[in-house]
């Protein structure tokens, strides 16, 4: 009897979700995203990452001593920066090209991993998917040490996605007619009447009463009328006038660049949102554009 009791402590030991996850605690990053670790770990402020943690402070040996660091990138943000993945493990790939793998770089289950030595310093990453982009999980100790780098695999298994926020990664820009929600990624002029990335651009202009009169044309009624008007004005009769929702806009491409743009009605005029990016991009920054466009509120 006391062999058989003796196995089954041992057991429980062994057995994946049995007593491992009981001697972690939850850490909630503030980022949608989980962390399970061993008690003792203190948050603190990086500079170059939204959320960091560690038990540097709790631990005597370096042996023992540990740091958690997470980022998230949003698939817009990734896409108005000229990065276009179609899952986690692209993505993985990518972040992964320029260090030299230690041991290991491919996916565990739903996450890409890989691992890598600098310096003095033992680094295992994983890029876990969520929230419509992705995360990079950075765990790190001293490369003498023994213990933690397999222990750092459980510690990735345990990762959890514990809530959907829309607006991670966006910034909301406003002048002096409009607000709208754009990737971080984006640099202000002033005004923000233009905002670009080095792969794409929105530029606002505003079109007033004098300015249909001056060009021969009535001021228009509507979204619509105004655009067709526009259309006409600009000579891109060619291109069709599409709509989403109560969105209406027109595509039109040039040798190197393609241009979107639409128009919404303001209390002196019309503001006229213009998207413009490479053309090897325009099919994949095109949804992209008509979904800035229409989170777009105009203030004046």
């Amino acid at each position: 009897m006391k062999k058989i009791f003796a196995l089954l402590l041992v057991l429980a030991f062994l057995l994946p979700g049995c007593s491992a996850k009981n001697n972690l605690k939850d850490y909630d990053t503030g980022l949608g995203l989980q962390l399970s670790l061993p008690d003792g770990f203190e948050e603190f402020d990086s500079e170059d990452f939204a959320y960091a943690i560690s038990n540097e402070d709790k631990v005597a040996m370096d042996s023992a001593k540990m740091v958690v660091f997470v980022n998230y990138e949003n698939d817009d943000y990734l896409k108005s920066l000229g990065g276009f993945y179609k899952n986690v493990e692209e993505y993985g790939k990518n972040i992964s090209a320029e260090d030299t793998i230690k041991t290991f770089s491919g996916m565990v289950g739903d996450y890409y991993v890989f691992d890598y030595d600098y310096d003095d310093f033992y680094y295992k990453i994983a890029c876990v998917p969520g929230n419509g982009g992705y995360y990079i999980v950075n765990f790190c100790c001293f490369k003498d040490s023994k213990d933690l780098p397999a222990r750092f695999d459980e510690y990735i298994k345990q990762i959890k996605v514990t809530t959907v926020r829309e607006t991670m990664g966006y910034k909301t820009y406003s002048n002096s007619h409009l607000t709208i929600d754009l990737p971080e990624s984006f640099e202000e002029e002033e005004d923000n009447a233009d905002l670009y990335t080095d792969y794409v651009g929105v530029r606002f202009s505003l079109f007033d009463e004098e300015f249909f009169k001056e060009k021969g044309h009535a001021y228009p009624a509507s979204d619509k009328e105004a655009l067709e008007a526009i259309r006409e004005i600009f000579g891109d009769t060619d291109y069709e006038i599409k709509n989403d929702g109560d969105l209406y806009y027109y595509v039109y491409p040039e040798e190197e660049y393609t241009y979107v743009y639409a128009l919404k009605k303001a209390s002196d005029g019309y503001v006229c949102f213009d998207g413009i990016t490479y053309n090897e991009y325009a099919a994949d920054m095109l949804p992209l554009f008509v979904k800035w466009f229409k989170s777009a509120t105009i203030t004046y």
